[in-house]
């Protein structure tokens, strides 16, 4: 049975894992990202994170599909 999951842990899908840190990264940096990196003004920053977030969302989402095939 150990040896069931790590074979299962070794062949997991490589370009799913990708997804997965982008979106974290995306997700959990939405802020800073807006604020730092793009610049956006304080009364923009709300709407920007929050689109951020939605897609980062949905990039771990691929991840998550991709993964279960």
């Amino acid at each position: 049975m150990l040896e069931k999951a790590l074979e299962n842990l070794i062949n997991i899908d490589k370009v799913a894992l990708l997804f997965f840190m982008i979106a974290a990264f995306i997700t959990y940096g939405a802020r800073f990202i807006t604020v730092r990196i793009m610049k956006i003004s304080s009364h923009k920053v709300f709407k920007i994170t929050t689109i951020l977030k939605i897609v980062g969302l949905f990039i771990g989402l691929l991840g998550l599909f991709r993964i279960t095939k």
